[in-house]
């Protein structure tokens, strides 16, 4: 084998094609061919089969087999009303957003407008022109009524608040509306408005300083385990940090350094890891660097599980797998100019996805750079998503990159530039 790579050798740089300057988004250089040679060093154990740990090929022994994607399509539309009638337009899309009997969950994602993102009422003279704007209003509990009207028991409603700064807020209304409104206990519902306060410093606005960001999100987490345990209680956000400018491996860096600054926030509050860790989450970003980012997910996993179980001591099983809010297809990633050629850009983001085993994939629209999503579009990305599902063969092996050289090195390579950066970071370094 190593005589045909020398004679492969030989070949290439008679030709003058040893290096053809390609690199990844993150800066690696890439040769055109990829060999045995490249996997040296790399642990066999780490990749063997899906399902075990350190969970490179994913968590699951077999997984779209079983439990086909979610597809996560925001519902936000405007006004209250305005949303509900996209919800249900997207239910008859076949939109699913939880695995099992669809019929048993109500699933809600709401993307708030800016206002009540950034914590001002309706009626503030600050929100003037920007209530309802991309999404509903919620500055009074009258507006939660109107959100969930005709809505099954909150038991069986998976609700989603896209609020970063307000996520507590958020939090707090959506408890008394289920006290006080509906009348229903607090240990059933199912939340995912952990606090993303941390990604507005990175691209956008944050309405309090970082130190008492920090201490909000571990008392959110607290008080989530307590009062409703099966919600998410924390949200590792690297969408919006890709989003505004972020290579991957930038991206995942600095979502885990703010996830470890969180987790110790909370052990000093006196929460155990192996408890509220499996209630976390993550939100990452897809670009079209397929085997880039196919590679990201599968450095991730297996870093993220060496973290929780070499730096936390976890022993919790599900406590060392970093179980996704399904990541999101890149918004910068698509074009306003000939906005139909972002159909194809978006179904190669969403592949990326689908082949690093992700729960679902959040397939965004083609005309999102021009404005909020019309019905047709929406009705295409829904279908993108469920054409890959279903029409081809991509779902039918878990992994099926894993044992490429090209992937596994990079990989590899992935993972240890993730963790150069960690290091670099005052929040893993003070620790």
């Amino acid at each position: 084998m190593e005589k045909d790579i020398e004679e492969w050798e030989k070949e290439v740089e008679k030709m003058g094609l040893k290096n053809l300057g390609s690199m990844t988004q993150s800066g690696f250089a890439v040769k055109p061919v990829y060999t045995p040679a490249d996997l040296e060093g790399i642990d066999y154990k780490d990749i063997l089969v899906s399902g075990q740990y350190p969970y490179t090929r994913g968590y699951y022994p077999v997984h779209y087999q079983v439990n086909p994607p979610m597809m996560t399509q925001q519902m936000s539309y405007g006004s209250a009303r305005e949303t509900m009638e996209r919800r249900e337009f997207l239910k008859k899309l076949g939109r699913r957003m939880f695995v099992g009997d669809e019929e048993d969950t109500f699933a809600m994602i709401l993307a708030l407008d800016l206002p009540t993102q950034t914590g001002f009422d309706a009626d503030d003279p600050e929100s003037r022109g920007k209530v309802c704007e991309c999404g509903p209003s919620m500055s009074t509990l009258k507006a939660l009524e109107e959100i969930f009207e005709g809505s099954p028991p909150l038991s069986k409603t998976s609700t989603a608040f896209i609020s970063f700064n307000a996520a507590e807020i958020c939090t707090a209304m959506y408890a008394v509306y289920c006290t006080d409104i509906r009348k229903e206990p607090l240990d059933s519902l199912v939340i995912w408005s952990a606090s993303e306060h941390h990604c507005q410093y990175h691209y956008d606005m944050a309405s309090y300083p970082p130190v008492a960001g920090l201490k909000l999100k571990a008392e959110l987490v607290k008080w989530l385990r307590e009062n409703c345990p099966q919600s998410c209680s924390y949200v590792m956000d690297g969408y919006n940090v890709a989003e505004a400018g972020a290579i991957p491996s930038f991206e995942v860096a600095l979502a885990f350094a703010e996830a470890i600054a969180t987790i110790e926030e909370c052990i000093k509050i006196g929460l155990d890891p192996d408890d509220f860790l499996p209630s976390f989450y993550s939100h990452f970003h897809i670009g079209l660097n397929l085997f880039e980012e196919v590679s990201k997910f599968r450095a991730m996993r297996r870093l993220w599980a060496k973290i929780a179980k070499e730096r936390f001591g976890c022993k919790n099983p599900e406590a060392l797998k970093l179980k996704t809010f399904v990541p999101q297809c890149g918004g910068y990633e698509t074009a306003a100019i000939e906005p139909l050629n972002n159909i194809i850009r978006i179904t190669t983001m969403t592949l990326a996805g689908l082949l690093a085993d992700q729960d679902g994939v959040h397939t965004i629209c083609y005309d999102e750079p021009l404005g909020v999503p019309t019905d047709e579009s929406i009705k295409i990305s829904t279908r993108t998503l469920q054409i890959l599902a279903e029409e081809t063969d991509i779902l039918h092996v878990t992994d099926p990159l894993g044992g490429s050289y090209y992937v596994e090195w990079l990989t590899s390579k992935m993972e240890e530039e993730i963790l150069k950066k960690l290091n670099k970071m005052k929040s893993w370094e003070d620790s």
